[in-house]
């Protein structure tokens, strides 16, 4: 029977292999046998040009598993997305399926976003493409290691991830301290943080900073762009999408070099399009240089942080009943470390009332139609925690390496 809530378990569905997870398993996720395709349902996205006859997503290029067509509730005559995954990779343990399912989830959500900006009549509102990404990455059952990459975009193996609305940016900038021409102290040191929100506006553009976006104030600009503080980031406006990227490597903190840049700095890149960040990211990550925009666009942004600076984004969360902002990537381990040094299945016993929630739309297998729910969703543990070696890694994962997300609560009682 399908579980109501999310529940982390070592298998997608019954295998006589080795352990691939763990796995967050949505609500609702029951699998039929033989195997059949996920039905994930989308409400309030449809344009008024949506119709089950038009503004469909079919598998096609690097996209072998996502699909997306129309649907009619007969009671209302609502429109609602409905996305359809293969069962190809979905169910699948290997890591090569996987990787499938991630790069032709990648393809899918570009599909998506090109829909909303060209179709006419528009087949998706304004941000409809964010929504149905959002949900269909709560819907897929997703080893734990996978996640960010889903909700985010977060690829640690190029360094880079997407900012998103809610989001904000910890910068913490580095002043050179010099002591003497031969001492081994002159270094970069740490001098300030500063926290920069990520904004958005009513045309799904992201923006730092509403004060200082709503005035009029110019700069000078550098070839390329470099960003010293909040107002430089302000200077260079709003674009639909943003992208964080390190460089590897990047300056060590005694070295001063004669040319730092983008090849050194942490750089942001924007873009009006999917297909303008995708090929200003493919640019920067083989040649370290800034791209051009395609006819028509607004000139991609690519901005870099001067100094030795370091950019962190963070996203809110609630935790023990009070906001707060952690680093994309902490995990329910980093949480219960704050308080504890017992390992969780440890500590858990002494905790009563613990709850972990995610937000989360009821999209899977809904008696009657789909939901209009989008509510907080328990996330239920296992009693007992298995460590399971990392595909293809000397590493190992547990339900606790659980990466938050935004808006997920924890909290619980002491005993």
């Amino acid at each position: 029977m399908a579980a109501s809530n999310y529940s982390l378990q070592t298998y997608i569905v019954a295998s006589g292999g080795n352990p691939q997870g763990p796995y967050l398993i949505p609500p609702s996720f029951s699998p039929q046998t033989p195997l059949t395709a996920l039905l994930i349902n989308v409400l309030s996205v449809a344009g008024s040009g949506a119709s089950p006859n038009s503004c469909g997503i079919s598998p096609t290029g690097q996209n072998v598993d996502f699909s997306l067509q129309w649907v009619t509730l007969p009671a209302s005559q609502q429109v609602y997305a409905q996305i359809s995954v293969s069962p190809a990779h979905v169910y699948s343990d290997k890591p090569a399926d996987r990787q499938t399912l991630l790069t032709s989830f990648i393809a899918f959500c570009a599909a998506l976003q090109d829909m909303e900006l060209t179709s006419k009549p528009p087949c998706l509102i304004l941000g409809g493409s964010a929504v149905i990404a959002n949900q269909v990455a709560g819907a897929l059952p997703l080893r734990v290691d996978e996640i960010l990459a889903y909700y985010y975009g977060f690829t640690p193996a190029s360094n880079y991830i997407d900012l998103q609305p809610g989001m904000r940016l910890r910068v913490e900038t580095g002043s050179y301290q010099f002591v003497s021409a031969a001492s081994a102290l002159n270094a970069f040191t740490t001098q300030s943080q500063a926290c920069y929100n990520v904004c958005r506006n009513s045309n799904q553009q992201l923006y730092l900073n509403p004060y200082l976006n709503a005035l009029t104030v110019s700069i000078t600009p550098t070839s390329p762009p470099q960003v010293g503080n909040i107002v430089d980031l302000a200077a260079l406006g709003s674009r639909r999408y943003f992208r964080l990227i390190y460089p590897s490597p990047m300056n060590n903190p005694v070295t001063i070099y004669a040319q730092p840049g983008l090849s050194q700095n942490v750089t942001l890149l924007g873009a009006d399009t999917p297909t303008d960040l995708a090929n200003a990211t493919s640019n920067y990550l083989s040649t370290k240089t800034c791209s051009t925009a395609s006819p028509g666009n607004r000139p991609i942004i690519c901005a870099y942080f001067t100094g030795r600076t370091t950019v962190v984004p963070e996203i809110p969360v609630s935790y023990l009943r009070q906001l707060l902002y952690v680093p994309v990537g902490t995990t329910i381990q980093n949480l219960l470390d704050i308080y504890n040094v017992l390992q969780p299945d440890q500590v858990i016993p002494c905790l009563s009332s613990f709850a972990f929630y995610r937000n989360a739309a009821a999209a899977l297998n809904v008696p009657n139609g789909p939901s209009q729910s989008y509510i907080q969703q328990l996330v239920s543990f296992a009693t007992n925690t298995v460590s399971v070696p990392i595909p293809n890694s000397s590493g190992s994962l547990t339900q606790w390496d659980l990466p938050l997300v935004k808006g997920d609560s924890l909290s619980w009682n002491w005993n």
